[in-house]
C-alpha cells in the first residue's frame, strides 16, 4: 500500500516525467518542419527585386500553417509578366540554394 510520505515523491517524479515527454514532443515538431529559404538569396541567385519576389509569392501563411512550396511555374509566370525572364527551373534551383541546412 502506498503511504502518505511517498505520494509527494511520486508525484514530482510522475510531473517530471510529463514535462519531459511533453518538451520533447515540442522539440520533435519543431525539427520536422524544414527551415524557410533565405529570400534575399533567392532574389539575388534570380537577380530579381525582393519586392517583386515576395508579391509574386503573395500572402505569407500564418505562423501556425504549415507552409506550401510554392508553384515554381505560377512564379516563373509572375517573375516574367513583371518583366524579369528566369524559367520555372530556374525558381527551383534559387529556392533550393536558398534553404538553410537543418540544424
Amino acid at each position: 500500500m502506498l503511504s502518505i510520505r511517498k505520494f509527494p515523491t511520486i508525484a514530482t517524479a510522475l510531473l517530471a516525467g510529463g514535462l519531459i515527454l511533453n518538451a520533447g514532443a515540442t522539440l520533435a515538431q519543431e525539427q520536422k518542419r524544414p527551415p524557410p529559404p533565405d529570400l534575399s538569396v533567392v532574389s539575388s541567385t534570380l537577380d530579381v527585386p525582393q519586392n517583386v519576389l515576395r508579391t509574386c509569392l503573395g500572402e505569407p501563411p500564418a505562423a501556425d500553417d504549415h507552409p506550401q512550396p510554392p508553384d515554381m511555374a505560377a512564379l516563373s509566370d509572375c517573375l516574367n509578366k513583371s518583366g524579369h525572364t528566369v524559367s520555372a527551373s530556374d525558381v527551383e534551383a534559387a529556392f533550393r540554394a536558398a534553404v538553410p541546412p537543418r540544424q
